[in-house]
C-alpha cells in the first residue's frame, strides 16, 4: 500500500530527530555563505561613494570582479552542502543511518552528474517559462493560467531528477528521464506531495515569524535555523517519496516478469491465452 505524504513526512521527521547530522551540511554551507558575504559587504563598507568616484575604470571593474566571483563561490558551496545533504538522505532512506564520511564518498561519485541534473532541469524549466511568457502575452488572462500550469508541471515533472541521481546511480540526462517517468505515472500523488509541502512551507514560515516577533534579537537566527531545519526535512522526504514509488515499480515490473514466464511456459504447450496480437508477448505496461 503507498504512503500518504503525510505519511512520508512524519518518517522523515523521525529520521531527523534520529540523525540530527542531517542539518550539518545546510548548516555549514550557510555559515559559509553569510560568512563570505559578510567580509565582502565589510570589504566594501571601507569605500565611500566619493573614494568610489575616484576610483578608476579598471579598479571598479576590479572591485565588481571580486564582488562577482565571491558570489559564485558562495553559490557553490551552498549547491555543493546541498548535494551533500542529498547523499546524506538516500543513505537513510535505503539504509536508515547515515555518516559524514560515507555520504563524502558518495558526494565525491555523483558530484558531476548532480550538477548536470541541476543544469538540465533548470534549463528545461527556463525554456518552458520564457517561452510560455511569449505566448501568454498574446493570449492574455486565459495564457497567463496555461502559462502557471505548465511551468508547475514542467517543475514536476524534474522534480525527482536529484534524489534519482544518487538513489539509482544515474547520469544527468538518465536522472532527468526517469524523473519524467515516475512523476507521469505518479503524477497525482507527486502533486499531492509539492501542495503539502507549500502549505507547510506557510506554515513554517508564519511560524518563523511569531517566533521572530517574539524574539527579536534572535529574528535572524531563528529565521536561518527554521529554514536549515524545513529544507533538509523536504530533502528527505521527497527522497522517501522517489524512494517509495521506485520500491513500488519494481514490485510491478516483478510482477510482470512473472506473468510472462507463465505466458513463456504455457506457449510450449499451446497456451496463448494474455499474448498480444499475433502471438506477441505484450509490453511491459510500467516502462
Amino acid at each position: 500500500m503507498s504512503k500518504s505524504t503525510s505519511q512520508i513526512y512524519s518518517q522523515s521527521w523521525e529520521d531527523l530527530k534520529g540523525n540530527p547530522v542531517l542539518l550539518v551540511p545546510i548548516l555549514v554551507a550557510n555559515l559559509i555563505y553569510f560568512g563570505m558575504v559578510m567580509a565582502l559587504g565589510a570589504s566594501l563598507a571601507g569605500i565611500s561613494l566619493v573614494n568610489l568616484s575616484n576610483m578608476t575604470v579598471a579598479d571598479q571593474s576590479r572591485l565588481q570582479g571580486v564582488a562577482i566571483m565571491v558570489g559564485i563561490a558562495a553559490a557553490v558551496i551552498d549547491f555543493a552542502g546541498y548535494c551533500l545533504l542529498q547523499c546524506m538522505a538516500v543513505e537513510i532512506v535505503t539504509e536508515g543511518e547515515t555518516s559524514l564520511g560515507s555520504s563524502f564518498r558518495s558526494l565525491g561519485e555523483h558530484f558531476v552528474s548532480l550538477l548536470g541534473a541541476a543544469l538540465l532541469a533548470g534549463m528545461v524549466v527556463f525554456v518552458v517559462a520564457v517561452g510560455g511568457a511569449v505566448i501568454a502575452g498574446a493570449l492574455g488572462l486565459p495564457g497567463i493560467i496555461l502559462y502557471l500550469i505548465a511551468v508547475l508541471s514542467v517543475s514536476l515533472l524534474v522534480a525527482l531528477a536529484f534524489p534519482a541521481v544518487v538513489y539509482s546511480d544515474l547520469g544527468p540526462i538518465e536522472a532527468i528521464k526517469e524523473s519524467f517517468n515516475k512523476v507521469k505515472a505518479h503524477f497525482l500523488r507527486v502533486l499531492a506531495f509539492a501542495v503539502i509541502t507549500f502549505l507547510l512551507s506557510i506554515a513554517v514560515g508564519f511560524l518563523a515569524l511569531i517566533l521572530s516577533v517574539f524574539l527579536m534579537a534572535a529574528a535572524a537566527f531563528i529565521t536561518i535555523g527554521v529554514s536549515i531545519v524545513f529544507t533538509t526535512l523536504v530533502v528527505v522526504a521527497l527522497t522517501r517519496l522517489y524512494g517509495e514509488i521506485a520500491w513500488e515499480d519494481e514490485q510491478k515490473q516483478e510482477a510482470w516478469k512473472q506473468r510472462i514466464a507463465g505466458i513463456g511456459s504455457g506457449m510450449g504447450s499451446g497456451m496463448g491465452s494474455g499474448m498480444g496480437p499475433g502471438g506477441d508477448l505484450p509490453a511491459d505496461p510500467y516502462y
